[in-house]
């Protein structure tokens, strides 16, 4: 393979020490890639910061099966293969009435099909009772959105769904105390069965495994609860005890299970409180998933979470920061580096008297950009490769005025924020992988890019816009001052703006963020 290299500049110092330590970072690249299989390399998980966690979620060919691991430094990593109709078979529904996982992305489809209609038909309200059923069907959409987010978390996910909370730091104590009620709550209802659960065999959940089961709240629906008992049962049936399903009181175990929950929590001051972690999580979907709006589900909303690729190229993004001399959890970039293309159509003139007047103070502090007139490419690949920041307030993500392979092409490619309908979509093809502008900016370097999954109206999508950028201290007034833009990750200022929008949803869970999270300092 013909990997990338850095032409030596006659122009240019050759101590420069930022071209330096790029081509040092592409000659380790290639001396690992070129010489070894890729699928063999073993990454070391205690490169990652502490306070980042990966999860992966993929769906079986047959459609039938999620298979959801974590990993994370200092810990055993997770692997759960969890039965999308487990529900179903234990109670014996219909399997008409099974919320499958084909389904659910059916009913995901109807709602985007259904958002993009009635996008369209704005043009068609000429009265105020036209828009009035206008913002009936809006809300209707979002209303769905979210309850379908809901059934996702609950019937997919369920007690698994723990694999996604942040570690607690439980001291020993309370850890053992957890432990042994579990374990006398199994072994007694075991006894009473008739099973014989040969007191001393090790049969016990990990440490990781508990700790993540510790996480689940004690007010959570008996469902779930019910999938930590099966777990369990199925953990003594691993090692070998029977187990007589059909003699257990499936009720009281679960009431037990709950006490126990709740004297751990009693006994570490509470439930997990997801909303105040500073984990960062970042997902790696398969091409199955990556449509659904994750960021969103009751567990996740409101935390920091972003998309990659994959493990390889997380630990290419770590490696890459060390190489450019900083912290692999503190990425930062200059605010005043940075340009933008306002409404380069010309059409979007209430975007356009949004921001203008922001976009033309923060000139003052370094930015650049261009107004209500089209770019040519040249402007594009310029921006996206000297600049440390780029915003787009476009239609889409900006590909009729820069071409994909042009992206591509890029040696470098600032954080960038497309705020355009469906920039961040992800194009399906069948057995293959998907393709996109997303993955355009991932292959060009840049290691965050801002876009929205679906299409969005411009008012409301320009409340979350104009909140990221009050986040990020992105006003001529707050850069360069002391703390300015430092608060916050792009991740985390864009998760803080979903709640902004009118549509919670249907607006509010469209941004996602590819690759890690990055400061503006």
């Amino acid at each position: 393979m013909d990997w990338p290299h850095l032409a030596e500049d006659p122009v240019t110092s050759a101590t420069d020490e930022a071209t330096a330590s790029l081509r040092a970072y592409w000659n380790n690249i290639r001396s690992k890639h070129a010489t070894a299989d890729v699928l063999s390399t073993t990454f070391d998980l205690n490169l990652l910061p502490a306070d980042w966690a990966v999860v992966s979620i993929t769906v079986t060919n047959d459609r039938n099966t999620m298979l959801v691991s974590r990993h994370q430094r200092g810990t055993e990593p997770i692997v759960f293969c969890i039965p999308l109709d487990r529900q179903g078979r234990r109670e014996g529904e219909d399997e008409t009435e099974l919320f499958t996982f084909d389904a659910g992305i059916a009913e995901l489809k109807t709602i985007m099909d259904g958002n993009i209609e009635s996008i369209k038909s704005i043009k068609d309200c000429k009265t105020m009772d036209d828009r009035k059923v206008w913002w009936k069907n809006r809300l209707e959409l979002d209303e769905r959105l979210g309850q379908l987010l809901a059934s996702i978390e609950f019937c997919w996910l369920g007690a698994f769904k723990t694999v996604l909370n942040p570690r607690r730091n439980i001291n020993a104590e309370a850890s053992a105390a957890f432990r042994s009620r579990l374990d006398h709550i199994f072994q007694t209802a075991l006894s009473s069965a008739g099973s014989n659960t040969q007191r001393g065999a090790s049969v016990r959940l990990n440490d990781t495994l508990l700790s993540c089961f510790a996480t689940l709240s004690s007010k959570c629906k008996d469902e779930e609860i019910e999938d930590l008992v099966y777990f369990v049962l199925d953990l003594y049936q691993f090692h070998g005890i029977a187990v007589a399903l059909a003699e257990l009181d499936f009720d009281q175990l679960g009431v037990d299970v709950k006490g126990a929950l709740a004297d751990l929590e009693a006994a570490i001051g509470g439930p997990v409180d997801n909303a105040s972690s500073s984990e960062h999580l970042l997902l790696a979907l398969d091409k199955n998933v990556q449509g659904i709006p994750w960021e969103s589900i009751p567990i996740l909303r409101g935390r920091a979470v972003s998309r990659i690729p994959s493990l390889p190229f997380l630990f290419d993004q770590v490696a890459l920061g060390r190489h450019l001399g900083g912290a692999a959890s503190r990425r930062t970039y200059n605010p005043t580096k940075a340009r933008y293309f306002l409404n380069p159509s010309g059409d979007l003139t209430a975007t356009q008297g949004r921001f203008a007047e922001r976009l033309t103070t923060l000139e003052a502090k370094g930015w650049s950009g261009v107004t209500a007139r089209v770019p040519t490419e040249a402007e594009m690949v310029s921006a996206l490769g000297e600049s440390d920041l780029v915003m787009y307030f476009g239609h889409g993500g900006g590909e009729e005025y820069i071409r994909g392979h042009k992206v591509r092409a890029l040696r470098r490619c600032a954080v960038t924020m497309l705020w355009g309908c469906s920039s961040g979509l992800l194009r399906e093809h069948g057995d293959f992988d998907c393709t996109g502008t997303p993955w355009d900016y991932v292959l060009a370097g840049s290691p965050c890019l801002v876009a929205n999954l679906w299409d969005v109206t411009d008012k409301d999508i320009d409340r979350i816009t104009e909140h990221v950028m009050d986040g990020l201290g992105l006003a001529a007034d707050a850069i360069g001052q002391p703390g300015a833009g430092e608060r916050v990750s792009v991740v985390q200022a864009v998760s803080a703006a979903r709640e902004t929008p009118k549509l919670q949803y249907l607006t509010g869970a469209a941004p996602v963020v590819y690759g890690i999270p990055v400061y503006l300092s």
